[in-house]
């Protein structure tokens, strides 16, 4: 295999990976140039030994794109630094024997210290920078990989000590105010990845995966920001993020990707501005629309993994059955205060699904949401950076993913336990005889007023006057809320007793931050005989409009 890195054409500088033996004569001879007055060249070659250790071989590796960029990156600095007519670089990637060359480095320049200095400063470069991996063979059997960082940083600072004034020579640019903070064009992807791509379980080609795998977050809440930073941090190539919700002041503390400047912006594309600033070198596209069951299916179509970062159980159960018929990896969590769980639906693990536990989905509301209960930020960082991590093993091919079991986790406790997830056979959806074969709506009914559920988006200035609105969120909540909302009437939701208090001859709308309270406590209402309550499907938020209206 031969990959030319940069054009063959003259003066243009080359480098090369190559697993053929290297041909320095023909190599040198390809240098000569009537201009050249001096020409030096390196050889590295495999020795016998390593910090004292006996050495019988060596193999390289290399992650030849992010190699060609680097390479020429390089090749490309010197030749504008310094006044050299033509640089070239080969390197050997496979398994060498001691003795072969491992790298050659060859430069013609008019004067000699410019081709000395160049030869040395390539060479360093290349060590530092390029993503080429060493594993020493030794005689005892064993082996290891070695990094060449090290060597490359002295022979930096023997360079930096040594400038000339002499045209022509190649001296060190000089130091930038703050020498250890990067500027964003010496942030390569090789440098990026350099440290991942080190684990024997990512390489090369685990890297490649990552690169050309594509994830779908659904959800940028507490979960899903620390689950898409680290994605996007390991270099998932294309990423989506796709949340229709809003960034408010209560989300701050746990949803790690906004500040306070985001306040009232979509998530996803927030979230997605964010990861593009991290990585440069990946792909996001931000969907800043529910995931909705006439389009599911067909949308998860396109993704190698999904992550279920969501806070309610229609959500959880439309996106958990529309991977399974599309047969795509789910990656799913979920947290209560201090507490959460973990769990991976992968086809083929013969373990049971989410039906298996709950075949008919649950009330939204049944359990209480971070609005309702309160939650520590960092118990969902913990969570999310869980479903992060096996999406990761997915991708890589890596064994002991958690798709046979539900991992319970306390935080508070730190404990963390797995319970196996059995398959029942009498399962709507992976039994023997299922009855699920399609994605339906699980939500609340969309009805105006005719109804218990008012859906804010179709409701209009005279249907919202007939109701009496009522703010059951807790006092904290209102801080910072507009003037209309201040002067709603407050009842506590957990009291349901003021509720059946009020008179009974008008229609009370009751709002919540998500529509979740408000729903539980309707439905308890009207179970005891109180038909005159209703429930505003979205959070409070919704009606500013129609009573911003109303007011002027």
């Amino acid at each position: 295999m031969h990959i030319a890195l940069e054009s063959n054409a003259k003066p243009e500088p080359m480098f090369t990976i190559t697993d053929h033996p290297i041909d320095a004569a023909g190599l040198k001879a390809a240098m000569a140039h009537p201009e050249a007055g001096a020409y030096a060249e390196f050889e590295g070659w495999v020795r016998n030994h390593n910090e004292g250790r006996a050495v019988s071989a060596l193999d390289y590796e290399a992650y030849a794109e992010l190699a060609a960029a680097e390479g020429g990156a390089i090749l490309e600095e010197l030749r504008s630094e310094c006044e050299i007519i033509d640089a070239r670089c080969v390197h050997r990637v496979g398994h060498l024997r001691i003795g072969e060359m491992a790298v050659w480095v060859g430069v013609t320049a008019r004067h000699r210290e410019a081709a000395f200095r160049a030869c040395r400063a390539i060479i360093d470069a290349v060590k530092a920078r390029v993503p080429i991996w060493k594993k020493e063979h030794y005689a005892d059997g064993t082996a290891e990989w070695v990094s060449c960082v090290a060597c490359a940083k002295h022979g930096r600072e023997a360079l930096a000590g040594h400038r000339s004034p002499v045209p022509g020579s190649c001296s060190p640019a000089p130091a930038r105010p703050q020498p250890n903070v990067p500027h964003p064009a010496e942030v390569t992807e090789a440098a990026f990845y350099r440290r991942q791509m080190a684990l024997p379980e990512v390489g090369i080609a685990g890297q490649e995966k990552l690169r050309a795998a594509r994830v779908l977050v659904v959800g940028a809440g507490g979960l899903g920001c620390p689950a898409l930073s680290y994605l996007a941090a390991a270099g998932v190539g294309h990423l989506t993020v796709c949340d229709g919700d809003l960034v408010d002041a209560t989300n701050l503390h746990r949803q790690v990707l906004f500040n306070a400047a985001d306040v009232g912006r979509n998530k996803a594309e927030v979230a997605a501005e964010r990861l593009r600033a991290q990585n440069p070198f990946i792909t996001v596209t931000a969907l800043t629309e529910r995931c909705a069951p006439e389009h599911a299916r067909e949308h998860l179509k396109a993704f190698d993994v999904v992550l279920d970062c969501t806070d309610n159980f229609s959500s959880k159960f439309l996106i958990h059955d529309a991977c399974y018929l599309e047969r795509r990896p789910l990656v799913q969590a979920s947290l209560y205060q201090f507490e959460g769980q973990l769990q991976v639906f992968r086809p083929g693990s013969g373990a049971g699904c989410l039906r298996c536990l709950w075949p008919a989905v649950p009330e939204d509301g049944c359990v209480g949401t971070c609005a309702d209960v309160g939650v520590l930020g960092v118990v969902a960082g913990v969570l999310g950076t869980l479903q992060a991590t096996e999406a990761l093993k997915v991708i890589l091919g890596m064994p002991d993913v958690c798709d046979s079991h539900t991992l319970l986790v306390d935080v508070a406790a730190l404990d963390f336990r797995r319970i196996a997830r059995d398959r029942h056979p009498r399962c709507p959806l992976c039994g023997e005889a299922p009855t699920i074969c399609d994605v339906t709506a699980t939500g609340p009914a969309v009805l105006p007023s005719t109804g218990w559920s008012v859906d804010a988006r179709i409701l209009t200035a005279a249907q919202l006057a007939q109701f009496q609105v009522v703010d059951i969120r807790a006092e904290g909540e209102r801080l910072g809320n507009p003037e209309w909302v201040q002067r709603l009437p407050r009842l506590d939701w957990t009291d349901a007793d003021a509720f059946m208090r009020l008179p009974p001859d008008r229609p009370y709308l009751l709002c919540c931050a998500h529509g979740v309270r408000s729903r539980a406590l309707v439905d308890h209402l009207r179970r005891a005989g109180h038909a005159n309550f209703f429930t505003l499907i979205q959070g409070i938020d919704a009606l500013a409009p129609l009573m911003e209206g109303m007011q002027r």
